[in-house]
């Protein structure tokens, strides 16, 4: 039943005979990615159909079942989030865990970006992802939740829907005990390097949209580890150019990319400044950076990166 305007909630089975696999989207090792439509009747197929995207792995084989339980509770109790994939349900079928999760007609960022803007997105894309994602990373901490992996790999680009949209790693990359953070890795905030008995909180969270942000603007992160970073920061808050900035990390780039400068404007600067602090008490928090100058100007327009995706 509607309230106040919205869709009407629809109850998703826990029953394998009420869903009919279309094609796989997703092969992986010991887990598979299906795009399938749902039948509210089993075996009807008279009755309205909703597409779905449905993860297939092995119980068993999921070395991490902690993280992958943890994000199925978020995912869950997120579901109706417009900017969060969430979860509609999950049920065993000849020793297979299958979870149910609304289907994304697009691609993650991570892809799109390497495949269609590898120097980077202009500014306004930019402005525009950066403030979906935090979006949903503002509903996800007003729940208390920490997310743990904000990067590119987990938002997607829904071309359906015109819309940003942030996933969990453990739900909707192709392998579950894969992963796009290392312990030693940019990924990893500085305080949790000084004290690895501390876990992952909110402010580890807005260290990595900082991260994102760099790589959204270039095409890639413009540094190796911590040192080079501090480095990259610190000509962005000279207002430098990545030609600067090549100088002191040179070994990042490739030839081609050597030759290649891109400004940034003072705002986008600051954004990245504040969330790359070293000091977490002094990143912002998520509902207060989308207050921030940057995304106030984001203006709603038709942005490049769904004409990609048709």
């Amino acid at each position: 039943m509607a309230v106040n305007g919205e869709p009407p909630i629809v109850e998703f089975a826990r029953d394998y005979n009420q869903y009919v696999t279309l094609g796989l989207t997703l092969p992986g090792e010991g887990v598979a990615m299906y795009k399938a439509n749902y039948l509210s009747v089993p075996e009807e197929r008279s009755v309205e159909e909703i597409i779905v995207g449905i993860k297939v792995l092995d119980p068993y084989g999921v070395k991490d079942i902690y993280s992958l339980t943890r994000e199925f509770y978020m995912a869950k109790q997120l579901s109706r989030t417009e900017n969060i994939i969430g979860v509609h349900c999950s049920f065993l079928h000849k020793n297979l865990l299958y979870l149910v999760m609304p289907f994304v007609h697009g691609v993650s960022l991570k892809s799109l970006v390497s495949s269609s803007f590898p120097r980077g997105l202009p500014e306004s894309e930019v402005a525009f992802v950066l403030k979906e994602t935090l979006m949903a990373l503002s509903c996800i901490h007003a729940h208390r939740f920490v997310h743990e992996n904000v990067c590119s790999d987990c938002v997607f680009i829904d071309g359906e829907s015109s819309a940003v949209k942030l996933g969990f790693h453990f739900l909707t990359l192709d392998k579950p005990d894969s992963s796009t953070v290392s312990t030693e890795g940019l990924m990893v905030a500085p305080e949790l390097l000084m004290d690895r008995t501390k876990a992952r909180d909110q402010k580890a969270d807005m260290w990595s949209i900082g991260l994102l942000a760099l790589e959204l603007h270039y095409g890639r992160v413009p540094a190796s580890n911590h040192g080079d970073l501090k480095s990259v920061v610190t000509a962005i808050g000279d207002r430098r150019s990545l030609d600067f900035v090549r100088k002191m990390v040179g070994s990042c780039f490739t030839a081609s990319e050597a030759v290649h400068s891109k400004k940034m404007s003072s705002s986008l600067g600051d954004v990245i400044a504040l969330c790359l602090s070293p000091f977490p008490s002094r990143r912002p928090t998520a509902t207060e950076l989308l207050d921030h100058k940057f995304f106030r100007e984001c203006k709603p327009v038709k942005h490049k990166l769904f004409t990609k995706l048709a």
